[in-house]
């Protein structure tokens, strides 16, 4: 493969909010996928080339010295651009969206009795997405909404998280091979952290 990358950096508010800013291309030849054969489901066939085109946009900082953020947006346009199917070319890679964002806050507290104490809550975004055998149908977009709660006593490096995941318990596919094979994303879920500072 082949990758091209320009980007900015960059810092305002006395680094207090950071934004990056990259453009890039990516050529990828002589990719093997699934033949989608039903005699031989470990088959694999070559695709000549696809390229992939976008822009991502990353920004973080801190609203307050207790609260901060991060914000992602990305744009691709990946296509086919040599196929053993000369009518694909031209078209949609498959299970590639075009857009995706995400958007994360943090709020710790600083009450005396509280102190220690953070929330954080925040969306993933993945838009329409093309099955990988077939183009008679996309994968809706979808948003997730997630949520954390964190505890650090004051003098530990030790850090509590516990995330929930998908709160509204969404369900939606990841990706596709055709009418009957979907893959769906994770429901509704709890995870426990413990993260130690060295």
């Amino acid at each position: 493969s082949d990758l091209r990358e320009f980007g900015i950096k960059s810092e305002w508010l006395d680094g207090n909010l950071m934004v990056n800013v990259a453009a890039f291309e990516i050529n990828q030849k002589n990719l093997l996928m699934n033949a989608n054969d039903p005699l031989d489901v470990n088959r694999l066939i070559e695709r000549g080339a696809q390229r992939s085109r976008g822009i991502e946009i990353e920004s973080s900082g801190f609203i307050k010295d207790n609260w901060q953020f991060n914000i992602g947006y990305s744009y691709v346009n990946a296509i086919v651009t040599d196929d053993f199917n000369p009518l694909i070319i031209g078209q949609r890679v498959q299970n590639t969206p075009r857009h995706s964002a995400s958007v994360w806050t943090r709020y710790d507290l600083r009450q005396a009795k509280l102190k220690g104490l953070g929330f954080g809550a925040g969306l993933q975004y993945s838009g329409n997405k093309l099955p990988l055998y077939i183009r008679d149908f996309t994968l809706p977009a979808y948003t997730v909404v997630d949520a954390a709660v964190y505890y650090s006593p004051n003098t530990s490096k030790v850090q509590l998280s516990m995330n929930l995941n998908n709160i509204l318990n969404k369900t939606y596919w990841v990706g596709a091979q055709n009418y009957l094979r979907l893959f769906p994303g994770t429901p509704r879920n709890v995870m426990f952290n413990i993260t130690y500072r060295i």
